[in-house]
């Protein structure tokens, strides 16, 4: 990467491990959201941080490869090989948001090798109250079917529980069911809330009007 002389002196103003956490700056630099100064702050650290380095290369590799998740047929066990990209991004985020950048490594380890996988149906809040799904397995997938009014290139889906979050923004799938991978340890055992916001592109502003899902996970 090629940079003016003067802003190497950028390096006594590098920017430190906890700060980068704090700011999602992995997330917000594969987005293009930082400002040009913290831009140059973020590159000269993890240029020298092996854990920020390996969630930047992770998350390029997701938006090189992304693609919709094919709407697979329902079934509570499957056996597929997840795509690596889509986990890379999902690791990138949940790690940014519910826990620290060095069990990146553990948890895409485990969702780039074929594995088991269970797939839970989240339901939209007006359904009542469903019973909790079993998770044998160390990767989910979570499935929502969209309103036919619910149109967007972009949607972002965050999903909280009693002590945990995670956000990420996924593109439209081909049909009406929206699909994340997710590994287990993100989210234990528990309630969560589901709530899928409209975007226009990957880092616009969400629609203020989300639908709502829930799932139970024991």
């Amino acid at each position: 990467m090629n940079r003016p002389a003067d802003e190497n002196a950028g390096a006594k103003n590098q920017m430190s491990h906890d700060e980068a956490l704090r700011l999602n700056a992995v997330e917000m630099y594969l987005l293009g959201d930082l400002m040009p100064e913290e831009r140059l702050r973020f590159e000269d650290h993890y240029f020298l941080c092996q854990d920020c380095a390996h969630a930047v290369a992770a998350g390029q590799t997701f938006f090189r490869a992304v693609r919709p998740v094919p709407e697979p047929r329902w079934r509570r066990f499957a056996f597929p090989v997840l795509a690596a990209a889509t986990a890379a991004l999902s690791a990138v985020v949940g790690v940014q948001n519910i826990s620290t950048i060095p069990s990146l490594k553990s948890e895409l380890a485990v969702l780039e090798s074929p594995q088991a996988n269970t797939v839970i149906m989240a339901h939209p809040f007006e359904k009542g109250e469903e019973n909790a799904q079993p998770v044998t397995t160390d990767s989910v997938t979570l499935e929502m079917t969209l309103p036919p009014s619910s149109d967007a290139p972009f949607y972002r889906i965050e999903i909280a529980g009693e002590k945990k979050f995670l956000s990420q923004v996924v593109p439209a799938p081909s049909g009406s069911r929206l699909s994340l991978h997710v590994i287990k340890q993100a989210l234990g055992p528990g309630a969560f809330n589901i709530s899928v916001y409209k975007q226009s592109g990957p880092a616009s502003s969400a629609d203020p009007h989300p639908e709502h899902y829930y799932f139970t996970i024991r």
